[in-house]
């Protein structure tokens, strides 16, 4: 079971990075504040910036105040027709709101801000808002959005050297590459953001690098760096009194502990410490945090009900964090099972399958990814449960439950996809019966989409339903107990091999209908990660690192999945170059392969056609070359 503590995270960064944007006033005590407000012996400016301050002085503690004076504050700015004030009010609201985890109000009043930060022209004032708004959108796990607000604030912030800010930013990013498990451009950016901390003597900002890079450290399983990083912020936070940062730091230690050292009473002593910490500080994305790790250790420990306990009042102090959200729903799933009320169980399993599949159409890479992780998590408890005779048999069939509802999800959303597409075809036939040569183009793509997609489905149909029923046929010799003891474990081991390529061809369908470092990064980035996993095939990249129409990036990188597996089912493939050549208004691609045994005419129908017809909708061209020597050359070019 994995702890998650991005939330917490984004959060630290939104107040760090906003100090940029206050007077030094903040740092005089918020009541003397009040009372020079109520002496009413200010000019109008003046009240503007108390009012600021204080509304978000308040964002920390007090959510009536911290909304009341940011309230005060537009009625003002807008008598005085200030709209960059203005802006930064509605700004103070919608970071108040995202404090006490209302996100849907939060993304309403940022939106506001946004408006009026640009009729002002503050370019400052808009990247702060920007990047609060990524953060916003990161809680909900909406990762691109948030990338894309990120990315709108840096240039501005680049532009003005304004590096203070631009070192919280950093770790803000940082925090998003590290939720989409991109750990190596993860660190790269904690590092500058710990660079700047260290530069401006930020030990606010500094804990919070330190916080994520002990994150970063846990994911890759080295625990005694993470650990480091962590006790190091731990101390920070403690000096320097700041409670709400001190739960996250807190939590970090304890899941080293947890996790890496199996050390559960030192984990739940952490714990609870955050625990007391958030609810001090009232707030509830932390609390739930907190609660969720405990419900994890309580688990491991063996005391079902208390995990369930804890997992059901995580869910009541924060239920806006999809991910969060779905752990924990899995949590009292599994309690249930070790408790032995299967129909409680079988509930709250199908609650999580319908989260999944509520991530799955908001990010659907990102629930693939996320699929991935939780399944290794339930496979390291399978391996632990192991030694529990009684409550293995039941964590095996409750995980095979889950694996077989996501397996029949994909299946039948490809099916249904197929359904639509032949659907189409004969609506397209009726109505463009005057077309003969682009209905012929569009009736060959749309057959070789649903040639694509039913084989994809039939693969996953014959492949992981048969490997499945072998799994459960094998765990229910071991239920029943008629094995011999020295053969149980040899039973164990194949069925774990079994479930492991289950999950490699879930994951190879996954990355051909849609690979994540494509949609993220593009064409170079996501070919470059490609031929990597294969030995004999070479990439290589000219021109320049350009973003292009997402259909047409597709149509490449399937292009070249296409191609390259074609070339490696013929045996005496020994080498396939692949060149990619990126201008603005031009797209090259030439793949070449080696072999000596294939049967032209047959590549030619079965592989070069569809291919041909595909790129031809898109106004693109193929051409293919048979050199003297041996093998192929298939040329794709794009006119854009």
């Amino acid at each position: 079971m994995e702890n998650r503590i991005h939330s917490n995270i984004f959060v630290l960064f939104v107040f760090v990075f906003l100090c940029g944007l206050s007077s030094g006033t903040r740092a005089q005590n918020l009541d003397s504040l009040e009372n020079i407000v109520k002496t009413g012996q200010l000019k109008s400016s003046e009240k503007l910036r108390l009012y600021h301050d204080l509304s978000y002085g308040y964002a920390y503690t007090d959510f009536r105040k911290s909304v009341f004076y940011a309230q005060e504050g537009i009625i003002l700015s807008e008598k005085e027709n200030n709209l960059t004030m203005t802006g930064a009010f509605y700004q103070d609201l919608g970071i108040a709101y995202y404090m006490f985890s209302n996100l849907d109000s939060a993304s309403i009043y940022l939106n506001t801000a946004l408006e009026y930060a640009v009729k002002s022209g503050n370019k400052q004032l808009e990247a702060t808002i920007n990047a609060v708004t990524g953060n916003l959108y990161a809680q909900k796990g909406i990762y691109m959005e948030a990338m894309r607000y990120y990315m709108q604030a840096l240039p501005i912030l680049e532009k003005d050297k304004k590096k203070e800010q631009l070192g919280v930013l950093y770790g803000n990013i940082a925090d998003l590459y590290q939720a989409l498990h991109n750990y190596d451009q993860a660190l790269d950016y904690y590092s500058k953001a710990e660079s700047m901390a260290i530069e401006f003597d930020d030990y606010s900002s500094l804990s919070c690098a330190w916080i994520g890079l002990s994150d970063v450290y846990f994911e890759k399983g080295m625990y005694d760096q993470a650990l480091e990083y962590a006790e190091k912020a731990l101390k920070i936070l403690q000096t320097i009194d700041d409670q709400i940062n001190e739960v996250i730091a807190l939590n970090a230690v304890a899941r080293c502990y947890y996790k890496g050292y199996q050390n559960y009473d030192q984990a739940e002593e952490y714990a609870k410490k955050a625990l007391q910490k958030a609810e001090t500080s009232g707030f509830p994305a932390s609390k739930a945090v907190s609660l969720r790790l405990l419900s994890d250790i309580a688990f491991s420990k063996g005391k079902y009900k208390k995990s369930e306990y804890f997992a059901f009042q995580a869910l009541e102090a924060d239920s806006s964090d999809i991910n969060l959200n779905s752990d924990l729903i899995f949590n009292i799933a599994l309690a249930n099972i070790a408790i032995g009320d299967r129909d409680k169980a079988v509930d709250y399993f199908k609650r999580y399958t319908r989260l999944i599949d509520t991530r799955a159409n908001k990010e659907f890479q990102s629930t693939l990814s996320e699929m991935q992780v939780k399944y290794e998590m339930e496979k390291q408890n399978i391996r632990i449960a192991a030694l529990e005779k009684e409550k293995r048999l039941s964590d095996w069939l409750a995980i095979m439950g889950g694996i077989l509802l996501m397996a029949a999800i994909i299946i039948m959303s490809l099916r249904y996809r197929m359904i639509q597409n032949q659907k189409r075809l004969g609506e397209q036939q009726a109505f463009q019966q005057m077309q003969e040569q682009q209905l012929a183009a569009t009736k060959a793509v749309l057959e070789g989409e649903t040639s694509g997609q039913s084989r994809m489905a039939q693969i996953l149909h014959d492949s992981l339903s048969g490997r499945l029923s072998v799994a459960k046929m094998s765990l229910s010799r071991l239920k029943k107990n008629h094995l011999p003891e020295f053969e149980i474990e040899r039973e164990f081991e194949q069925t774990i091999e079994i479930l492991d390529s289950s999950i490699r061809d879930l994951n190879r369908t996954a990355i051909y209908i849609m690979p994540h470092s494509l949609a993220q990064y593009g064409l170079k980035t996501s070919l470059t990660d490609f031929c990597k996993t294969i030995p004999c095939v070479q990439f290589f990249f000219f021109g320049k690192d350009l973003r292009f129409d997402s259909m047409l990036e597709l149509t490449i990188y399937r292009t070249v999945y296409e191609l390259v597996t074609a070339a490696l089912q013929h045996e005496r493939t020994t080498q396939v170059n692949i060149q990619l050549v990126l201008e603005e208004h031009h797209v090259s691609l030439t793949v070449q392969e080696d072999s000596r045994d294939f049967d032209a005419p047959v590549f030619e129908d079965k592989v070069i056609m569809p291919i041909r017809n595909r790129i031809k909708t898109l106004n693109g061209t193929v051409n293919i070359y048979y050199p003297e020597e041996a093998g192929t050359e298939i040329s794709v070019e794009f006119g854009t």
